[in-house]
């Protein structure tokens, strides 16, 4: 997977940065969780939120928006619920589940 940033636009008002990327793959299109880890390692924060990841037909590319947040506060402020629990890989109405020490997620009995 190869993600390459063409267009960073500052909005200090929001106190965030909005990003447009191009990703390209070998495979199966890598997940919101795998694009928010690799957009995280280039910009080396971790307040990201990914907007929209967008395929084109037959290709093995994608557009991607996100918006990465100069801390965790604004994030919270600015960006709506599903968007920040559709990037934790979340069902609606699901919780997230402490894990163990394992680093196995408990189950609920």
């Amino acid at each position: 997977m190869n993600l390459t940033i063409t267009d960073e636009n500052d909005n200090p008002l929001m106190q965030r940065k909005e990003i447009e990327a191009e990703l390209t793959f070998d495979k199966e299109t890598p997940s919101r969780k795998e694009v928010k880890k690799a957009l995280s390692d280039q910009m080396k924060n971790e307040n990201i939120v990914i907007k929209i990841i967008k395929m084109k037909f037959g290709f093995q590319q994608a557009k991607v928006r996100a918006n990465v947040y100069m801390d965790k506060g604004a994030m919270e402020k600015y960006e709506p619920e599903y968007l920040k629990t559709r990037d934790k890989g979340l069902k609606k109405g699901a919780e997230e589940k402490p894990e163990k020490e394992d680093g196995k997620a408990e189950e609920k009995k």
